[in-house]
């Protein structure tokens, strides 16, 4: 990528702040004094500017320091501004810095602790600067709220840590949250992850989402193995209808030759996107096909297949089947 095309301004700032002398004055003229009071002057060192993303380089004129804070190496980072006008968007362009800053720092030292990263905005604009520095200012009205949701702990659900009893009573996010906290548990047996949330399924046939019940056998199929597959239909057979019963045993026979066959191409199709996505998409036509043939309804083939109208009449074009 091309070098952002340097001007007087940009030369004249690099030239003299790159003296160690005069980024002492600079620092001690502007840091904070909780800042100025842990850093090590003696430290100091003007950084190549690698650390900074080549997209971001070509929007700005950046001196890197770096410099120990209490004998841990952290950066100071001093931006020069000249454009014609202020930036009311400048808080964030700084954030991405810092953050391409971190990034290059823990690419480069292997490390998984971020280096302290301190910002300095140097603008020699003509025009009045009238805009906030404050980044939560960014979010208008929302500003408190976009502060508290960056200055606190991230929301961390771990299903491990919680009771099945926690989502006996939501059943389209329970299901789910059960499904996904058993299937590697039972991963070499997930005939009885099934029987662990089998009322869960019973209960979706009852209320008609069979699309949620096809989707879960895909997902357990896509991550687990099935060693008994006598257990499994007698599974689905004592907690679903008959009919479902068969064509999800007919299903996860699919799935599995699916598996089958993509585990002998593998390695042949490089660039073919991960997951069973395309596997399932797969195993549904031939499900559909075999509903279709037995002159199953339309309607009911898209419930449990997730496929459109226009997917099923194609498929129904190529079985030369008319649907009247």
């Amino acid at each position: 990528m091309s070098e952002k095309t340097l001007t007087p301004h940009d030369h004249y700032f690099r030239s003299i702040m790159g003296s160690l002398v005069t980024a002492i004055e600079f620092l001690n003229k502007h840091l904070p004094e909780n800042i100025k009071g842990i850093i090590d002057y003696e430290s100091l060192r003007v950084e190549p500017t690698d650390l900074i993303d080549e997209k971001l380089k070509e929007k700005i004129t950046d001196i890197l320091y770096s410099v120990n804070f209490n004998k841990d190496k952290g950066y100071i980072y001093v931006v020069i501004e000249h454009q014609n006008k202020p930036e009311k968007l400048m808080p964030f362009r700084i954030l991405q810095y810092m953050i391409s800053i971190m990034e290059r720092h823990l690419v480069n030292t292997k490390s998984d602790e971020l280096p302290v990263v301190y910002p300095i905005i140097f603008y020699a604009g003509v025009k009045k600067y009238k805009y906030s520095t404050y980044l939560f200012d960014l979010f208008g009205k929302y500003c408190e709220l976009a502060f508290n949701i960056f200055t606190n702990p991230y929301c961390l659900i771990n299903v491990h840590n919680m009771a099945d009893e926690a989502f006996d009573k939501l059943l389209f996010y329970g299901t789910m949250a059960k499904t996904m906290k058993y299937v590697q548990l039972f991963k070499d047996n997930i005939e009885n992850l099934l029987a662990k949330i089998k009322n869960d399924l019973e209960e979706l046939e009852n209320k008609g989402y069979l699309s949620y019940i096809y989707r879960t056998i895909s997902y357990c199929y896509a991550v687990g193995n099935i060693k008994n597959r006598e257990d499994l239909y007698s599974i689905l057979t004592k907690n679903f209808s008959k009919n479902l019963g068969d064509q999800i045993m007919s299903y996860a026979d699919e799935l599995r030759n699916e598996r089958r066959n993509e585990g002998r191409n593998e390695g042949k199709n490089a660039g073919r996107a991960e997951g069973f996505s395309l596997g399932v998409s797969s195993a549904m036509e031939k499900v559909a096909k075999g509903l279709l043939q037995r002159n199953t309804d339309l309607k009911y083939i898209m419930e449990i297949t997730g496929l459109t109208e226009k997917e099923i009449k194609l498929i129904l074009s190529e079985l030369d089947i008319n649907p009247e």
